[in-house]
């Protein structure tokens, strides 16, 4: 019986015994980087969800390290009582350019490069909720939550490259298409706990409103 898979060293075992080639193995780290890539630009879970303030630089502030998408900023500075959600905005909108208070708190946000950037451009503090990047899996660091939650994806994505890498289109194909339906099940999992979640937001958004009313 194979082993579970749980980390780098039983995902290279189970890759050999899949692909049955183990002078391959030493691609594999190869392999690896060109999955995971593709994971960070189609995967979105609640695990790769994180919250950061973002540090002042100039034009802006600069980006996590591990961004990969934005969900939502906060600005905050000690002349307001209530931190203020700002509304993403392209960088060459109306909004951005120029439909905001020069010289009041910031109302929209974009990004540019690695750069946040805000409108007004009023000094005070961001908070960035965002999608960040997955943690690499290497010999060094042999497990991340991604390789506990899913081995699936990093068994079949593996192998997808390795078969490309020997021009073996149509295996290469058929695991590319395993690898995707089970990430496209795993983001149909995330999409069905938001749905749950919808009426607890809408009762916790009735709760600000009036608690915003009767502080003012």
């Amino acid at each position: 019986m194979a082993a579970p898979i749980t980390d780098f060293s039983s995902l290279r075992t189970a890759f050999e015994e899949y692909l049955a080639r183990p002078d391959l193995t030493e691609y594999l780290p190869f392999f690896l980087q060109v999955t995971e890539a593709w994971l960070n630009r189609k995967l979105r879970t609640r695990e790769m969800q994180a919250t950061a303030g973002v540090l002042p630089v100039v034009g802006g502030y600069s980006l996590p390290t591990d961004y990969l998408e934005w969900i939502g900023a906060i600005y905050a500075n000690p002349t307001i009582r209530t931190p203020l959600s700002l509304r993403f905005v392209e960088a060459d909108s109306p909004e951005f350019r120029y439909r905001h208070r020069p010289n009041g708190d910031p109302q929209y946000f974009t990004v540019l490069g690695d750069q946040l950037q805000t409108r007004s451009t009023k000094a005070g503090t961001v908070t960035l909720t965002y999608y960040r990047q997955i943690p690499a899996l290497t010999e060094a660091a042999p497990t991340n939550w991604l390789i506990q939650k899913a081995p699936e994806l990093y068994l079949y994505g593996t192998l997808a490259e390795a078969y490309r890498f020997q021009k073996d289109e149509a295996r290469s194909t058929e695991w590319a298409s395993q690898a995707a339906a089970f990430l496209m099940g795993l983001m149909g999992q995330g999409d069905a706990q938001k749905v749950a979640s919808r009426p607890n937001r809408v009762a916790e958004n009735a709760g600000e409103a009036n608690a915003r009313n009767a502080v003012g």
